[in-house]
């Protein structure tokens, strides 16, 4: 639920941005016509401010029969952090599924944060554009989301094969976009990959939540949260530094035939193409 109330605000977000610069502009004549670049950022501002409000509206609910609190102290923390990554890292498919999607989310992420407005100044309709290219992958993961719960279990061989395949096709498409000439055809293949980046989304969170223990699914998740989306920074730094450096359509074919061939290599030489629905026992803290 989580998941598919972020992807509604990645669909309705950028959809009320490009809205608002199509209607008031977003300075590309100056100043004059920067209207609607002002009311986005009001409106970033306003939700900054509501959910400031609800957050402080969150009452954490009586536990009859809780243990008193004892205040956490900093070594204490860095030993049970310490002790997630240890987990994590003994467990060789868990380091191994953590370790790919970390770096595919990364190369594939970053080079799209860059590659995508780059896209939308230089061949379509600028900012509003982009809204609607951020707007049709949103809509897409959010279908996505919602064909992994309506499919159930049900897998091309296995888990393992299934989100390979996968993500060999999301490969296949994103050096398409280096090709497109007009907006539909760039929402088209948005919205295919955002179907299939919101199916593979949902199936690994689930998978992961059941691999390992409850006593460790706190940190567990902390570390693949930080995998996947904490390096995201660096990845879009660096993939601005090879934006400068090769044409765009060569950084769209690039990271389409890193993300496949990452999942070749992986079906080929990694644990990956075993994963199964079945919860496995997670390796031993001790």
């Amino acid at each position: 639920m989580l998941m598919a109330i972020r992807q509604v605000t990645m669909l309705a977000g950028p959809l009320l941005a490009g809205l608002l610069f199509a209607l008031a502009g977003y300075g590309s004549a100056g100043m004059r016509d920067a209207r609607g670049l002002a009311l986005a950022f009001g409106f970033d501002a306003f939700s900054f401010a509501l959910s400031a409000w609800t957050l402080a509206k969150v009452r954490p609910l009586p536990m009859a029969m809780a243990a008193p609190a004892t205040p956490a102290r900093p070594g204490l923390l860095l030993q049970e952090v310490g002790a997630g990554i240890a987990a994590v890292w003994r467990d060789a498919t868990l380091r191994t599924a953590f370790l790919y999607w970390g770096l595919c989310s990364c190369v594939v992420g970053g080079v799209l944060q860059v590659a995508l407005p780059l896209l939308a100044s230089t061949r379509l309709q600028g900012a509003s554009a982009l809204g609607l290219l951020a707007g049709a992958q949103g809509a897409g993961a959010l279908a996505g989301m919602a064909l992994a719960g309506l499919v159930g279990k049900r897998r091309i061989g296995n888990l393992g094969i299934t989100l390979l395949l996968l993500d060999g096709s999301i490969g296949l498409m994103v050096p398409l976009m280096g090709a497109i000439t007009a907006l539909w055809q760039g929402m088209l293949l948005l919205m295919a990959i955002g179907a299939l980046g919101g199916f593979v989304n949902v199936t690994v969170f689930s998978w992961v939540q059941q691999r390992v223990p409850k006593a460790m699914l706190g940190r567990t998740m902390s570390i693949f949260m930080f995998v996947v989306m904490g390096l995201a920074p660096l990845a879009a730094a660096a993939g601005g530094w090879i934006a400068g450096r090769v044409a765009l359509g060569a950084l769209f074919v690039g990271a389409g035939l890193f993300l496949s061939g990452a999942a070749l290599l992986a079906w080929l030489f990694t644990p990956m193409r075993r994963l199964s629905d079945q919860p496995l026992p997670a390796a031993p803290t001790n």
